[in-house]
């Protein structure tokens, strides 16, 4: 019997990494870097923000990737990539802390950056991620396409404090990237779990 519920184990974890696939749920990395928007600019505000949405599923959220740039290599300050609640389509409170970047690792040209991530996200939810400092020496800023194309962007809004949230569908977007994995649902792994166990307890019979 012990023997049983480790090979049902083993066969239900290997079969659910076999059908796991990435998935994409903002994406406008393949748009223009059009504009760099100061992720500092004071005293009018001290983040950017950008909102993605969940799909009809638990989701686990596993990497965030943002185009990044430094106006001179002189920066000397820190600033949070940051998950955020929504709040009426604006950024509501912070969820939790994603990476905490010094000003220094980033270079003067465009480039996107990876931080990865293991954070539950609820179903059919708004989020935002943040990029913010609340130091006035940091001289990054989070670029922008004036020309939003990408899966899932039109729908979504973004900016900062101090201004109205935009729509991209409008104005412009953040260039950003949020990938993850569908968390499979309770029901679903029981059901895979009764139907291995009653395969193995066949076939033990069988072999009799």
């Amino acid at each position: 019997m012990k023997r049983c519920c480790i090979t049902v184990g083993f066969f239900l974890v290997f079969f659910s990494l076999a059908q796991a696939s990435p998935i994409t749920l903002f994406n406008s990395l393949g748009d223009s870097v059009d504009y760099l928007s100061p992720i500092v600019n004071p005293p009018y505000y001290t983040g950017v923000y950008a909102s993605f949405s969940t799909l009809n599923s638990e989701f686990l959220l596993n990497d965030v990737t943002v185009t990044l740039a430094d106006t001179t290599t002189a920066g000397s300050g820190v600033f949070t990539v940051g998950l955020y609640a929504d709040s009426s389509t604006t950024p509501g409170a912070l969820l939790d802390t994603i990476a905490t970047v010094d000003d220094n690792s980033i270079t003067t040209t465009p480039t996107q950056y990876s931080y990865s991530t293991n954070i539950d996200l609820n179903a059919d939810t708004r989020y935002w991620v943040g990029v913010v400092s609340t130091s006035s020496s940091v001289v990054a800023g989070w670029d922008l396409t004036l020309n939003p194309s990408g899966p899932e962007v039109l729908t979504e809004y973004n900016g900062f404090p101090g201004a109205s949230y935009s729509n991209s569908a409008w104005d412009y977007s953040m260039l950003m990237e949020t990938t993850g994995y569908d968390v499979p649902e309770p029901s679903s792994i029981f059901l895979g779990l009764t139907g291995l166990a009653a395969l193995i307890v066949l076939r033990r019979r069988v072999t009799a």
